[in-house]
């Protein structure tokens, strides 16, 4: 869905054959940029349920192989939760009447809100990405006390898989953090600059069009994500080998 959105201003000038063509149908727009935003905004959040986890397994490395927990889907939703009652409140009045050539090209009216919104996304980010830092520092004080009280295998097993997904878990939250602040940033500055700058209403159109082409790193978060696991999988074969 979103990489459709994101590439929809790219292919329909293709077939297009008037500048008319290129406005989004009002109702198609409307859900459409709801549908987008919601799925862009939502990620943003998740990775604040990796961290909870990560400290919560830390705490029970002990039970590792006793206990089933159900804390995954309920920190989904209630990290998700909270994202439909911000977009009730941003687009509850929005009439959604503009002219638009992309599903991610905020209303005038909505943007301010929203905007706000991203920022404090943005910051919520830096804070998880901190927190994932610490999460490293505790781990690795924690696995040095569990080795020198010589704790079972499955303890050491349970710190070995924790302190994997938690360099994971940090890679793809500072791969984010940085490709979604720069957007961010870009966002915003091409709203601030506004019209004038950019000489004409058309210009300023193409700039903000331009610009929410931009998440298409998605995709690339998700190479990085790729590479790194497997580079993470790779040292857990050598470890093994080495172990045995």
């Amino acid at each position: 869905m979103l990489s459709l959105d994101f590439s929809y201003h790219c292919i329909v000038p293709f077939f297009a054959t008037s500048g008319c063509s290129l406005i989004i149908n009002e109702t198609l727009y409307k859900y459409g940029h709801i549908i987008s935003l919601f799925l862009l905004t939502s990620p943003m959040l998740l990775p604040i349920g990796f961290s909870i986890e990560r400290f919560v397994a830390i705490g029970m490395a002990y039970q590792y192989e006793k206990v089933q927990t159900l804390i995954g889907p309920i920190l989904s939703f209630v990290l998700v939760a909270p994202n439909f009652v911000v977009f009730y409140f941003i687009f509850r009045n929005e009439t959604f009447t503009d002219v638009f050539i992309s599903f991610l090209v905020l209303p005038n009216t909505s943007a301010p809100s929203f905007n706000n919104y991203i920022w404090f996304l943005v910051y919520a980010m830096i804070g998880n990405f901190f927190c994932n830092c610490v999460l490293l520092i505790v781990h690795f004080r924690f696995k040095k006390r569990f080795l020198l009280e010589n704790t079972n295998l499955s303890v050491r097993y349970a710190m070995e898989e924790i302190s994997r997904s938690s360099k994971f878990t940090l890679i793809l939250t500072f791969t984010h953090l940085l490709f979604f602040g720069a957007y961010t940033m870009g966002s915003i500055l091409v709203r601030t600059l506004g019209e004038n700058f950019f000489g004409s209403f058309l210009n300023y159109s193409v700039a903000r069009g331009v610009n929410c082409a931009v998440p298409t790193y998605n995709l690339l978060i998700a190479y990085i994500g790729i590479v790194s696991l497997r580079h993470l999988n790779a040292e857990k074969t050598v470890q093994s080998v080495d172990d045995s």
